[in-house]
């Protein structure tokens, strides 16, 4: 009677042994394994607010300096029907004066 539990136990043992390896082989080569990339996630994620940081930045500049260009031409316009000939050649004189001055050593 001993020998035949015995001989069960072992048998048990074995059986459970072997079915344990073969499923862990199955399971190490047909499945595929799962991985987490928490860095390359994260400079993903970076990466992308950036470049959208960098877009809206860029839109905005683009957006100021066409701003500034129309209050310039509009002043400039303005400027133009309000100075006559005379006086632009008379600014243009005191400009070139300034700079001279300024050029020339003292």
């Amino acid at each position: 009677m001993w020998k035949w539990i015995l001989q069960n136990i072992i048998v048990s043992i074995v059986i459970i042994f072997l079915v344990h390896n073969l499923v862990s082989f199955l399971k190490d080569s047909y499945t595929t394994k799962k991985t987490k990339d928490v860095v390359g996630f994260h400079v993903q994620k970076y990466k992308s607010i950036m470049d959208e940081m960098h877009e809206t930045n860029q839109k905005e500049k683009q957006e100021i300096m066409q701003q500034a260009e129309r209050a310039i031409q509009e002043n400039d316009n303005s400027k133009k029907n309000d100075l006559s000939e005379k006086e632009l050649r008379s600014m243009n004189e005191d400009l070139a004066d300034f700079i001279q001055r300024q050029i020339s050593p003292q």
